[in-house]
């Protein structure tokens, strides 16, 4: 009976062993240190509210994707701020700030005031066009959400390849000012699909960034850059929205896909990054978000849930340093800056396994003054090595996104091979 017991025992144990069990007690952001968000509306087929939340939260979300006042509290057990839809907006009130005082006291009163402060976000527009009728309305929301909510209004901003009549101004830069100055928001989010299979359909009222099949580095880091910069004029974060779902003319997301526009999005700096989309929408070809269509966990689930820990291990360390330039090496984007440009880095050796090293390298200080690279592999196939001095401190130390919170080890040996796609942490004292 003793040798019985003992087998089952490792028994047990073998198969908890390889069993996908997610660490609960794992170190993990706040949305105000950074936010980590899945876009758009509830499109699964899942009706269980509490396993839908739960799988969020597993894959390392801190914030919902936009849900109804009902549900706030499925958010809340589940230890997720919630993000609210605009659904209770009354258009037919045609005074701008008493819809927006109808709007916060409807959202208030669905939630209910013991799970009001589990609200991170009140969605209030998406892309919108700069014109004055428009501001109106969005500015007197976002002052009703913070005055009556206490939280923060959402807007997000067209990317840089909308055209001039979608923008409803010519310069990108002005337009980024335009709803940040405005609406006094605290991010500047957009987002920026960059991956595609080749030319995308003629589909009128569509807006599609234009190019070549593969990943158009000109138009992914030159909007990181206008964004950046706007972000730092206007002395707020900045929010990335990421490709993460197979759709139109995009590939199906991949390990290299989901990760390279991460690590970027971190090197230059951001306070949240979201993906589009988390559910897949029962439509056209649109395939395999986290969530696939047919409401179950595809690959990319895990491809995400990858990043959005890495996001959380480095991140006691990461919220508090601030960016102070970005650069690339091998490939420099349109309206990006190269390695002359460095600030901390006093030394940079590449070494690719196969052809030309193709890197970006984000500059960091912290509080003290000490420095600190992100470098990001951009190459989709191949490893790189890579070897790093900085203009001060003696030893150079890695902050471990694979290991649980914010572990420092010397830097060296096999961990200087960064992975396609993916990125890391350095620092020298």
């Amino acid at each position: 009976m003793t040798k019985l017991l003992f087998t089952l025992l490792v028994l047990i144990l073998t198969i908890g062993l390889f069993a996908e069990n997610y660490d609960t007690t794992r170190q993990r952001l706040d949305p105000n240190e950074f936010s980590i968000m899945p876009w758009g509306g509830n499109w699964s087929t899942e009706t269980n509210m509490d396993t839908y939340f739960q799988n969020m939260y597993d894959c390392g979300f801190n914030l919902t994707n936009f849900i109804n006042a009902k549900d706030v509290k499925y958010a809340k057990k589940h230890n997720l701020k919630a993000v609210i839809d605009g659904g209770l907006v009354d258009w037919n009130i045609a005074d701008n700030k008493a819809r927006a005082e109808d709007y916060t006291q409807k959202i208030i009163k669905a939630v209910g005031k013991n799970n009001l402060n589990n609200i991170y976000f009140v969605y209030v527009r998406d892309e919108p066009t700069a014109d004055e009728e428009t501001k109106a309305w969005l500015v007197a929301c976002s002052e009703a959400i913070k005055n009556n909510i206490k939280c923060k209004p959402y807007i997000n901003l067209f990317p840089n390849y909308a055209n001039e009549k979608q923008l409803g101004m010519k310069s990108y830069d002005d337009y980024l000012d335009y709803y940040t100055q405005a609406c006094k928001i605290d991010y500047i989010s957009y987002d920026h699909y960059a991956f595609s299979l080749g030319a995308a359909p003629n589909v009128p009222g569509m807006t599609y960034n234009e190019g070549g099949a593969g990943f158009n580095e000109n138009s992914f880091y030159g909007n990181l850059e206008s964004v950046k910069a706007a972000a730092d004029r206007n002395r707020v974060g900045f929010i990335n929205i990421i490709q993460s779902v197979g759709a139109l003319h995009w590939p199906d997301p991949d390990d290299y896909i989901i990760h390279v526009q991460g690590w970027s999005t971190l090197a230059y700096g951001a306070k949240g990054i979201s993906y589009f989309t988390y559910n897949t929408p029962n439509m056209g070809n649109w395939r395999n978000a986290p969530y696939d269509e047919y409401g179950m966990k595809s690959p990319t689930y895990r491809y995400v849930a990858h990043m959005n820990f890495a996001i959380h291990n480095i991140g006691a360390i990461y919220k508090n340093l601030k960016n102070i330039n970005v650069y690339h090496v091998g490939n420099v984007p349109k309206g990006c800056k190269d390695q002359s440009s460095a600030i901390n880095v006093k030394k940079l050796d590449l070494h690719a396994i196969k052809g030309t090293p193709n890197v970006v390298v984000g500059e960091f200080v912290d509080k003290e003054g000490n420095p600190y690279a992100m470098i990001v592999n951009k190459d989709p196939k191949y490893s790189i090595a890579i070897s790093i001095e900085f203009n001060k401190g003696d030893k150079i130390y890695k902050v471990e996104d694979r290991s649980i919170g914010a572990q420092v080890k010397g830097f060296g040996g096999e961990d200087t091979y960064i992975m396609p796609g993916h990125g890391v942490l350095l620092f020298a004292k």
